[in-house]
């Protein structure tokens, strides 16, 4: 199973807009990448400010939902509440994913894809549960909201190696892959 995240940031390492989600910096390229890598999963992955602000809504049939929360329930208000049926919730520590990741793969999964937010996904890499990382960089410098990282390193310094890179107008859609995970 591979466990892919997806992010788009501008070129100084901010990933919310002005309105605090992701939208607004993304431009086509990186929507079809995005789009393409949501077809291919099997479950999601997304933290619960991600879900509320980027207006989670409907998905389709069979693909699993998990909002990553330390509140224990969905963003109350979202389209996520309201519209996915089976939603679940699982906590931000490493039992918790791993155990989910673990059952996945006990069911088959094949793909799984965290779409953020930036505290999830340095999470999910602090862990050491990311095979593969998707980061589009929009040729912009953005007000700074947040960058991928948080306020303390790793304990463990996770490499990853650049396979591949392709520009589209001012859009630099790039993949990474976890470096022991290469073999």
């Amino acid at each position: 199973m591979r466990v892919r995240g997806v992010l788009v940031m501008g070129v100084n390492g901010v990933s919310v807009d002005e309105h605090g989600g992701s939208r607004e910096i993304s431009g086509k390229a990186d929507r079809e990448m995005f789009l393409q890598l949501r077809r291919e999963a099997d479950a999601i992955l997304v933290g619960s400010k991600t879900a509320a602000t980027d207006d989670y809504g409907a998905f389709k049939p069979n693909l699993e939902i998990h909002v990553v929360t330390r509140a224990g329930h969905l963003p109350e208000n979202s389209r996520l509440a309201r519209e996915v049926k089976g939603a679940k919730t699982v906590a931000p520590d490493l039992a918790n994913l791993a155990g989910l990741l673990a059952d996945f793969r006990q069911r088959g999964l094949k793909s799984v894809l965290c779409e953020g937010g930036v505290t999830l996904m340095s999470t999910l890499i602090e862990f050491d549960l990311l095979d593969e990382l998707f980061i589009t960089y929009r040729m912009r410098l953005l007000p700074q909201r947040h960058a991928l990282g948080g306020t303390e390193p790793p304990a463990t310094n996770r490499r990853f190696t650049l396979v591949s890179q392709e520009l589209v107008g001012d859009e630099l859609l790039t993949r990474w892959e976890r470096d022991e995970r290469r073999k």
